[in-house]
């Protein structure tokens, strides 16, 4: 009897020891030694903040999307300018050896600056856009900007695809959602049907087999135009996202597409009172709302935190910003704890005003500021955070390295991953109640016996612990 107890209290021990040092890896587009941006990290209740690289002219400067961390364990990103052309360019990060990379230069053919984030597709690839490029001729910057891929086995790129302003162009701070049919989904910020200016912008996949590109929806006034950030796959199949402008109020609006029938919908328009211009995208937390922050309005103009209920298609403003910190241009992360995590444009600091890191309790609507940046450390977050830990040497991957599926789910799941290990389901109180060894890129798991509820599963080898959320229905 003593022996479980011990081994109860052990296992206890190492899970309280995994979440205290949970790690959010982060980039500022501003500030560090040569006022170009950095990469740091911090721990998850504020403690340990380190700079850990400052971005200069010669190897990429002023990153604005989010690290991705990549099946090999590194991270990778993209930098607005910089590098030879001044164009930006694709960089990694190896957290292990503390080495920065600089592994491809953009310019005016294959890409002109990337606001955007990486994505890493079931073929072990990374896919990303610029902003700009494409050698379009007559065109501003050189073009409307450019599907690309980076192979991680050949260190190679390869421009796939030059946005037209006829049907869609400025992929701005995309980054792009693989879907179950395995094409990858995206928003363009400009373009399209309605081409005013610049255009309204547009939904739109892109299929990596065929290189086919198809303009699934065209954005107007009155349903919402100029679309920032990802998709978002929630639950229910269905794709979420944000525009900047439009709808009722002209202040931006939230939508769903189904990519199933290319239908699409505007749920909400946002307005002054409660949030206004959302420049980030959504998240699905565990308690099946979606999550995002406004760049403006709320109590105190300074933008909020709000959720969406999809079930009840309502919308709550559950937390305004005021000049401690607001001006959000990013997007939230949940860890396991239940909390989300994210960065403010803007945060006092002395006269200055540089932004900060912070945590949101979705259950008592409460906000704890974990760093202010001072310039020196950064300063001027406009991307997400990623979050990793490190446990006796092995890393933990919050950015899912693999897909699971269905979600909801019934009786079964499917797990497909690069990885091979023991598969653990636990609830979120931790407990482990389903164990099994994967050797295979795809297996199902039996979850009959489950109660219906949320849960993570979580597989571990001797390098890594991968960690992904499914409901059971």
């Amino acid at each position: 009897m003593k022996k479980v107890i011990f081994t109860l209290v052990t296992i206890f021990c190492i899970f309280a020891a995994a979440h205290a040092q949970t790690q959010l890896w982060g980039m500022t587009s501003a500030g560090g030694a040569y006022k170009a941006g950095v990469i740091f990290k911090i721990n998850d209740d504020g403690s340990g903040f380190q700079n850990i690289y400052s971005f200069d002219t010669a190897s990429g400067i002023n990153p604005n999307g989010c690290l991705l961390l990549a099946n090999n364990n590194l991270f990778y990103g993209t930098t607005f300018k910089g590098g030879a052309d001044n164009a930006g360019g694709i960089f990694s990060y190896d957290p292990v050896n503390k080495q920065y990379s600089y592994l491809k230069d953009f310019n005016w053919i294959n890409g002109f600056g990337s606001e955007g984030s990486l994505m890493q597709a079931s073929n072990g690839k990374l896919y990303g856009t610029t902003d700009f490029g494409g050698d379009t001729a007559n065109t501003p910057y050189g073009g409307y900007g450019v599907i690309f891929t980076y192979n991680l086995s050949t260190n190679t790129y390869t421009d796939l695809y030059h946005f037209q302003k006829s049907t869609g162009a400025y992929p701005n701070r995309e980054s792009l959602l693989e879907g179950q049919n395995g094409k990858l989904y995206g928003l363009a910020f400009g373009g399209g049907a309605y081409n005013n200016g610049i255009g309204f912008g547009v939904i739109f996949s892109y299929d990596t087999a065929n290189r086919t590109y198809v303009d699934l929806h065209d954005f107007d006034s009155i349903n919402g135009f100029k679309p920032y950030g990802r998709l978002t796959k929630a639950i229910d199949g269905k794709y979420y996202g944000l525009t900047f402008k439009g709808g009722v109020n002209n202040n931006g609006t939230l939508f769903s597409f189904d990519p199933s029938t290319n239908n699409f919908t505007s749920l909400y328009s946002f307005d002054q009172a409660t949030g206004l211009y959302p420049k980030g995208s959504l998240i699905q937390a565990a308690d099946g709302k979606l999550y995002g922050m406004t760049e403006w309005g709320g109590l105190n103009n300074m933008g909020v935190i709000f959720s969406y209920n999809i079930a009840l298609n309502s919308y709550t403003d559950v937390f305004d910003f005021t000049n401690v910190g607001g001006n959000n241009w990013g997007s939230l992360t949940e860890l396991t704890n239940g909390k989300l995590y994210g960065m403010t444009y803007k945060g006092t600091s002395g006269a200055d005003t540089i932004g900060n890191v912070f945590c949101f309790d979705p259950l008592l609507n409460g906000i704890t500021y974990l760093h202010t940046f001072n310039g020196a450390d950064g300063s001027r977050p406009v991307g997400d955070l990623t979050a990793s830990s490190i446990i006796f040497g092995i890393q933990e991957i919050y950015n899912n390295p693999g897909n699971i599926y269905p979600s909801p789910a019934n009786n079964k799941i499917t797990v497909e991953t690069s990885y091979k290990g023991l598969l653990s389901i636990l609830n979120l109180d931790g407990q482990e109640l389903i164990t099994q060894q994967i050797t295979e890129p795809k297996v199902q798991i039996d979850i009959s016996t489950l109660p219906n509820g949320v849960y993570f599963v979580r597989l571990t080898n001797n390098k890594t612990v991968s960690t992904w959320k499914f409901i059971k229905q």
